[in-house]
């Protein structure tokens, strides 16, 4: 923890009075004065920004109570949305408010979770601002601006809402917010790089901001596709890892084996093996089954099985009324015309037809309907079948309950279960794994070795491969985010496995990569 906010306090911790200079109690209510120094983090977040459009105007035309009455409800709703997601409001502004996803608690994800909060910000306001043209006949539109980074987080002052960051992505994302339009989401090339897999965003557009000598690049944010799968960026060769994805595909081909575990540390490939694995089941003819645990759905019930019957029945991407073709064309002969089982699907799903009655059962009820439904489907499909669950340490336990008894079922099919994880995850689908794949850092030579495949063998790279190597300890996710910082930064000219070093690099001018 790095000591960089300072200063002595100037008023009484515990009432707010003023203190003199030398005081030893407060005045006004006797506290004992005990001066602290304000301690400050580095902390990688991402920053947010909104802000009402044209809110002069507004308060030139409403009355003023009508006025804070919208702007209560707005950033009320708009605080519930970054509460929702983890992140923290940490400034109130007449027409804007100031969130963080990062600090004061790390979040690995905390450039998604703040896009996701965006949008969600975004259509919270364009529901209030249809009641507000109706009621008052004007417009309301707010600008949202994003960007992540490093900055110190901590106390400044005292009292509630002494929190904040500073640094320059703080300004940076207040100068996106200005940047975007009226009702959209426009975020930094830094934002974008870390949400690239996750997000659908705009073509880069190069923005002149106040204090920058030239434009600099951002993205708009369109939308977030929450079913697709987040694989990693994987950029560089499979190495250390041979022995590992031999057993996951001789349990595979064994056809003896119904549920396999993937057990790593962050960053350790644990997505890679799996995209491997994935692609050797496929040259037999199997099909794959791939759904992610997500850490800010980890509390949202059936959200994780909502994603494997999406991809089960293969239905990304189509509307409502196709999804339910697409899936009745899948459960002719699996279950009974008008059993009920295919609206409890449909809802769960959130596919239902509004016209359809969804049968009243209780929840345990719906649940064994279907695991039925799910195990039927299993043991019918023409094809041997590999589902996958990535991050399993985020699973809500109502998710994890049904895939688990799911796994189950697989032992009357030669299809196979995967799940992965991290150590702290001892759920019960890692209890019923009848084979388990620990994976451990690489070793130093390796580790080289994958740094030099990125970086190629050019004169100016010589022993930069080995310092990578040094600061990645043995973490392939970190020598790929560390090549990846060194291009952005301009210190790596070239391309993927032929890059040229411009000036002197050493270990410590990277920050270490977060942790996926």
């Amino acid at each position: 923890m790095d000591p960089v906010l300072g200063g002595s306090d100037l008023c009484c911790g515990v009432c707010g009075n003023g203190l003199r200079a030398s005081a030893l109690f407060c005045d006004a209510c006797g506290s004992a004065v005990s001066p602290s120094r304000a301690v400050g983090e580095r902390k990688q977040v991402t920053v947010l920004f909104v802000d009402v459009v044209g809110s002069m105007e507004l308060a030139a035309i409403l009355d003023a109570e009508r006025l804070r009455e919208i702007m209560h409800q707005l950033f009320n709703r708009s605080a519930t949305a970054v509460q929702r997601y983890q992140g923290t409001v940490n400034q109130f502004t007449g027409d804007g408010l100031m969130a963080l996803f990062g600090a004061p608690f790390a979040l690995e994800d905390h450039a998604l979770r703040a896009c996701i909060t965006a949008l969600e910000i975004q259509s919270e306001a364009r529901g209030l601002a249809a009641d507000v043209l109706a009621r008052d006949g004007v417009a309301l539109q707010i600008r949202i601006g994003l960007n992540s980074g490093e900055v110190i987080a901590g106390e400044v002052g005292v009292g509630p809402g002494s929190y904040t960051a500073v640094g320059h992505p703080v300004g940076m994302a207040q100068r996106m917010e200005a940047a975007a339009e009226p009702g959209g989401v426009m975020c930094t090339a830094s934002t974008a790089r870390l949400v690239e897999h996750s997000a659908v965003l705009g073509p880069t557009e190069w923005v002149t901001v106040k204090g920058a000598g030239e434009p600099v690049p951002a993205r708009r944010l369109e939308r977030v596709e929450s079913d697709r799968t987040v694989l990693g960026r994987d950029e560089g060769p499979l190495m250390g890892r041979d022995a590992d994805l031999a057993a996951l595909l001789d349990a595979f081909n064994g056809r003896q084996i119904s549920v396999v575990s993937v057990v790593g540390e962050p960053g350790l490939g644990k997505s890679r093996l799996l995209r491997e694995l994935a692609a050797g089941a496929t040259t037999t003819g199997a099909e794959i089954v791939i759904a992610r645990c997500e850490s800010h759905t980890a509390h949202v019930p059936l959200h994780a099985l909502s994603r494997m019957l999406r991809a089960m029945f293969g239905i990304r991407g189509l509307d409502a009324a196709t999804a339910r073709v697409h899936i009745a064309a899948q459960l002719e002969g699996v279950v009974e015309p008008d059993s009920g089982d295919s609206d409890i699907l449909f809802d769960l799903l959130s596919i239902g037809d509004p016209e359809a009655t969804v049968p009243t059962m209780k929840a345990d009820a719906r649940r064994r309907r279907l695991i039925e439904v799910m195990g039927n489907v299993a043991k019918t499909r023409p094809a041997r079948t590999l589902f996958v669950v990535e991050d399993l340490h985020w699973v809500d336990a109502a998710s994890e309950e049904v895939l688990a008894k799911f796994a189950e079922t697989l032992t009357a099919t030669q299809s196979m279960f995967v799940g992965s994880f991290r150590p702290e995850y001892y759920g019960a689908l890692r209890e019923m794994s009848e084979t388990t794949i620990m994976l451990a850092p690489l070793n130093a030579w390796t580790t080289v070795s994958l740094a030099a495949e990125l970086i190629g063998q050019d004169a100016t790279v010589l022993g930069v491969a080995e310092r990578i190597a040094q600061a990645a300890a043995g973490n392939p996710f970190f020598v790929e985010e560390i090549v990846r910082d060194l291009v952005g930064r301009g210190l790596l000219l070239g391309n993927r496995g032929d890059y040229r070093l411009i000036g002197t690099w050493t270990p410590s001018q990277s920050p270490r990569p977060s942790n996926r």
